[in-house]
């Protein structure tokens, strides 16, 4: 069963790829923190549809990480080793577009690296490129 990998799987994005490719039977692996909730509080969580996926695929496999993170990121690649990664986690909070820069640009920027490193380039990736046209 090929492997997956989806950066920003609770959000409106992700998680249609991962019903999509869960469909597909492919074995889907998951990273999102929720971090919109830190955000937006209640009305941000996106845990909701965390839970409706567990629910709905038993092929689908859900990693708490923070993408931030670079070192549980680079296990995480080196342990699942997907032929594709679909890079999702777009943040729009703009009242903190330093934070929404290192989440959205930055760890998109390394995740990159680790992709050439970790998986010798043997992976297939698609992003969502989220980013701002200003800075405050």
């Amino acid at each position: 069963m090929r492997k997956l990998l989806v950066i920003g799987s609770s959000g409106l994005i992700g998680s249609e790829v991962v019903d999509y490719f869960c469909n597909s039977r492919w074995q889907v692996h998951s990273v999102d923190n929720n971090m919109r909730a830190d955000f937006f509080g209640s009305t941000g969580d996106t845990r909701w549809n965390e839970h409706r996926l567990k629910a709905a695929h038993e092929n689908f496999f859900h990693h708490e990480s923070d993408i931030q993170d670079r070192c549980s990121m680079d296990a995480l690649l080196e342990a699942l080793r997907p032929v594709l990664i679909v890079h999702a986690p777009a943040q729009p909070s703009h009242d903190y577009p330093w934070l929404n820069l290192r989440i959205n640009r930055l760890a998109n920027l390394f995740i990159r690296m680790l992709f050439r490193i970790s998986l010798n380039d043997t992976t297939d990736r698609l992003s969502t490129e989220y980013q701002y046209q200003y800075l405050p």
